[in-house]
């Protein structure tokens, strides 16, 4: 893949979307498409240090895979896990040259998640089980930083605290399990629990109701319940995520610290 300079042509207005998108695709939506396009082109021109440094981390990435080729059964699932977690990363990565750092920071947090989880189901094959085996019991669960031992400052906190109480939150996020849907239920994560299979027909039982307003007040009514979220994490996240990549820093420094010795072992045997 070359990484050399983009020309600084910027691109015509018929270049984009291509003639097939510019078929297929409502008017409005071209509009917005051919906005992320050039934003996302005019980023790479802009700042291609960045880009560079991307392009040798996504090499990186296919080496490691390359790498875990899979001489046992054990490692199999792991790697799709990691594969599904590069990418994420490409993904995230499109997003925040487009200008979309919120939606680029929620999926590149998954991604990291997802290879924290893999390596532990490296270590310990019997975690894939409970991976491969989560939520059919009609449990409720969300995947805590905490659980890989950083600070849950990206937002986790503030979305559970304001769900289910502060208490509650802070004892689920340092001991993260699983919770039934009737306790999610009784905690107000959940507004209604349905038995297994039938929570879609629900939802389009709910979605005919909420229809028969009109869109003006659909909309106003959402807006107006997702404010105090969303004044929250406004004010509380940028802090949260200071502590939580220093919390990163910290762990990626002991982890370092840890494997040393064993390095120095190899060496002298």
């Amino acid at each position: 893949m070359s990484t050399a300079p983009l020309p600084t042509k910027p691109a015509e207005k018929n270049d984009l979307p291509v003639p097939f998108e510019q078929q297929v695709l409502p008017r409005e939506y071209q509009q917005y498409y051919r906005t992320k396009r050039n934003n996302f082109f005019a980023s790479i021109q802009k700042f291609p240090e960045l880009w560079d440094y991307y392009m040798m981390l996504d090499q990186i990435w296919f080496r490691e895979i390359d790498v875990l080729k899979p001489s046992d059964p054990n490692k199999a699932f792991p790697i799709i896990v990691y594969i599904k977690a590069h990418a994420k990363v490409r993904i995230a990565i499109e997003l925040a040259f487009t200008g979309c750092l919120p939606e680029a920071r929620s999926i590149m947090r998954d991604a990291v998640e997802f290879v924290a989880h893999a390596h532990h189901m490296l270590k310990d094959p019997a975690l894939q089980v409970v991976w491969l085996n989560k939520l059919d019991d009609g449990r409720v669960s969300d995947i805590a930083p905490s659980a890989v031992f950083l600070v849950p400052g990206d937002g986790i906190f503030t979305a559970w605290s304001y769900r289910a109480g502060a208490g509650r939150a802070e004892a689920f996020l340092l001991n993260p399990q699983p919770l039934t849907a009737r306790t999610a239920y009784e905690w107000g994560v959940v507004a209604e629990v349905v038995p297994n299979g039938k929570a879609l027909s629900r939802a389009r039982e709910l979605a005919e109701v909420y229809l028969k307003a009109p869109e003006v007040t659909r909309r106003n009514t959402r807006v107006h319940f997702m404010q105090p979220l969303k004044e929250r994490i406004v004010r509380e996240v940028g802090y949260g995520l200071s502590l939580e990549g220093a919390s990163a820093a910290d762990l990626v420094k002991s982890m370092q610290a840890k494997s040393e010795p064993v390095a120095q072992k190899g060496k002298v045997a």
